[in-house]
């Protein structure tokens, strides 16, 4: 009896070894993640035609973007000054490809890779060129060069040439749209003022016609039997009376207009200064 108790518990201990066992050996070794391999940025060289400024501040994309790759351990221009300090980074600063310096730069920062470069000017054309050292092998890793003719356009193209160089996807840098500002047309004279200019003249006109026809009425009265003089007051009292009733419609026009102009206002975009320079947006695919 006790060995047909605790025998389906032996088989049952079996089964539940073989399936971990099954299991284990489906699933296998967890793997271990590689290393990223590690690079080292050197400050681009300014050639003829443009500032060390501009070097700089291309260097700084070309480290950002590589640093975003998320596929490299970067040390920056900075970092490397830190670490050799400036003057022996300026020494080295100067390598060639075929020169053990490079060698002994990868040695001294324990990097993988060395990127180095330059940024000049050939009359209106702007050159950039990229190169990368592999330390570890001693020899070229690769280079790129890029030529544009605008150095507003040098941004973009060491962004694209880096990404050239290291088999990356090139990020787009974007332009964010500058808001438009609405400002208030320059204030000028009313349509009105110049139509109640118009009825002012109107009312002068009539005034004037008035008086002649009073004389013209007051010369009749003593010459009764003068039909020159009457047809002459008549017509000048007409025409006096049509200037006063123009005069009287163009002044009403006029109020109708004063009170219900206002100013309009025009649309106007004012690009950002210099100092100021629009963002930029970075797009990774």
């Amino acid at each position: 009896m006790s060995a047909a108790v605790h025998f389906p518990t032996a088989v049952l201990s079996v089964l539940s070894l073989a399936l971990s066992s099954s299991s284990l050996a489906q699933s296998g070794p967890t793997p271990t993640p590689q290393p990223k391999r590690k690079v080292a940025v050197l400050a681009l060289q300014a050639e003829s035609g443009t500032s060390q400024g501009a070097a700089n501040l291309l260097t700084e994309l070309v480290t950002t973007d590589l640093s975003k790759s998320e596929q490299y351990e970067v040390l920056s221009s900075a970092d490397i000054a830190t670490l050799l300090g400036f003057e022996r980074q300026r020494q080295l600063a100067g390598c060639k490809e075929d020169d053990s310096c490079f060698a002994e730069i990868g040695s001294a920062l324990g990097v993988d890779l060395l990127v180095t470069g330059s940024v000049g000017a050939l009359g209106k054309v702007r050159v950039l060129t990229l190169r990368a050292y592999d330390a570890k092998k001693s020899r070229p890793f690769g280079r790129e060069t890029t030529t544009v003719d605008d150095e507003a356009k040098l941004v973009d193209a060491a962004r694209a040439t880096a990404a050239k160089l290291f088999g990356l996807v090139a990020p787009v840098t974007v332009l964010a749209p500058t808001p438009a500002v609405t400002a208030a047309a320059p204030k000028g004279p009313s349509a009105g003022w110049f139509v109640l200019g118009g009825a002012a003249l109107l009312a002068v006109g009539g005034l004037t016609f008035g008086l002649l026809a009073n004389a013209d009425y007051e010369a009749f009265k003593r010459s009764p039997f003068d039909d020159a003089l009457g047809d002459g007051a008549k017509g000048k009292a007409l025409a006096a009376d049509l200037l006063f009733g123009g005069a009287l419609v163009t002044g009403v026009v006029s109020v109708v207009l004063l009170v219900l102009h206002k100013p309009e206002a025009t649309a106007a975009l004012f690009r950002a200064p210099l100092q100021n320079a629009p963002l930029l947006v970075e797009v990774r695919p």
